[in-house]
């Protein structure tokens, strides 16, 4: 970003909030931000690209005062992620000057959006990045990064035994790929009570039979809680009971019963 960060007059130059994906080379004072600083010169919350190949063994300020201080090194699968697009705008965000406030950084996280940050000044539909925290019982918490109307998940948690996991939650807000975020938001898993098997009807007799006919109900089952129908293989004319029984944080929304 800046070979030589110093300043005449000795009240120090400044490089900050930025980032650098492009290769580096020197013959001395190489950084993958700043070459060489000096002169009170600072260099606060910036990145750069660095791997095996890329980069690889390089400082984020190659001499002087506060060498590498402020300077962070990512992985391209970190800058791909959104991480290094929600670090950049939430700085931003805590340090605007006022006037100043609002979205600068953005990214499209899509499978075929951006690879790294974009300015939003060069690139006015950029969507912003959003921090996902994603927490279940007895795992270890998840970070990722999405846009809004398009969220990533990690992968489904194991649930606590005799239970079944039925989402994530954002509040009393069930999240889905589609769901709309304007802020960034931690995500909590939720588990039902795994429903009982139906018991299997008696077989009826083989042959002839003056008994008349069974139906079994067929039901379709929201998440969050079960349902019970006694008896579960009514005869024509029977009186059928249907009990909804919600799990815990859920209530009875509605029942409809159609022939």
């Amino acid at each position: 970003v800046v070979g030589r960060n110093n300043s005449t007059g000795g009240t120090g130059a400044a490089v900050m909030n930025c980032y650098n994906t492009g290769m580096v080379t020197s013959d001395s004072s190489c950084g993958g931000v700043v070459g060489s600083n000096g002169n009170s010169s600072s260099v606060t919350h910036c990145y750069f690209l660095q791997d095996a190949s890329h980069n690889a063994g390089l400082p984020g300020v190659g001499s002087g005062e506060s060498a590498s201080a402020g300077v962070t090194a990512l992985d391209s699968t970190s800058f791909a992620s959104g991480q290094v697009a929600w670090e950049l705008q939430n700085w931003w965000d805590n340090h605007a000057l006022e006037g100043e406030e609002g979205q600068v950084w953005g990214q499209n996280l899509d499978e075929d959006g951006d690879e790294s940050p974009v300015l939003t000044g060069l690139n006015p539909g950029s969507p912003r990045a959003y921090q996902l925290t994603f927490q279940a019982e007895g795992a270890a918490e998840v970070i990722l990064y999405g846009n809004s109307g398009s969220l990533p998940f990690p992968a489904v948690p194991t649930p606590p035994t005799g239970q079944t996991f039925t989402g994530w939650f954002s509040g009393d807000t069930r999240l889905t790929e589609a769901t709309e975020i304007t802020a960034d938001i931690v995500a909590v898993a939720r588990f039902g009570t795994t429903p009982e098997p139906e018991p299997t009807p008696p077989s009826q007799p083989s042959g002839g039979s003056d008994s008349e006919p069974s139906y079994s109900p067929i039901l379709d089952i929201g998440d969050g809680g079960t349902v019970r129908v006694n008896p579960r293989t009514p005869s024509a004319g029977d009186d059928v009971t249907i009990t909804a029984e919600p799990d815990q944080g859920f209530e009875v929304e509605e029942v409809t019963v159609t022939d």
